[in-house]
């Protein structure tokens, strides 16, 4: 029976695949793509992802792929990306703990805001090829989809393909 339930739970969310290959996740139902392109000074930084924003909460992931042969501080981007999450949900950290996916090392940090939003980011930061990850979650409630979510991304040679 739980079996059974699993499988109807993955099949009632959506999976995407980052274009790259570089991660996966499920999504409570379709979201956004999106594929910037930014010019910086050491060149082109490529930022490709997807979110989703429903009555229940918000989901995103993100993946931002830094120039070849750019140079890249694991611990100084890790700490840019929780601040700057910290400061555009105009939220307060309330817990942060080093975490570990798929062999990656990365940072999860929970957080409250003003608007009685509570979230979720786990961020990862590999220094060759140089990548930042973002994965980002907010309910106005607990929510379980908001865990499953966080727990169905898998960066690599772990993606979920179907």
């Amino acid at each position: 029976m739980i079996a059974l339930f699993s499988a109807l739970a993955l099949a009632a969310s959506v999976l995407y695949v980052h274009p790259d290959r570089l991660l996966s996740a499920r999504f409570p139902s379709k979201p956004v793509v999106t594929d910037q392109d930014t010019p910086s000074a050491v060149g082109i930084i490529r930022s490709k992802g997807a979110s989703l924003k429903t009555e229940r909460g918000s989901y995103s992931v993100t993946a931002i792929v830094y120039p070849v042969g750019g140079t890249l501080d694991v611990e100084a981007v890790l700490n840019g990306a929780r601040d700057q999450t910290l400061k555009s949900n105009n939220a307060k950290a309330v817990s942060e703990a080093q975490i570990r996916v798929d062999g990656l090392p990365g940072r999860e940090v929970r957080f409250e805001s003003g608007a009685h939003v509570q979230g979720v980011t786990r961020i990862f930061a590999r220094a060759g090829p140089p990548v930042l990850f973002a994965i980002t979650a907010t309910s106005k409630e607990p929510d379980p989809e908001v865990e499953k979510f966080l727990d169905s991304v898998h960066f690599g040679r772990s993606i979920e393909t179907k």
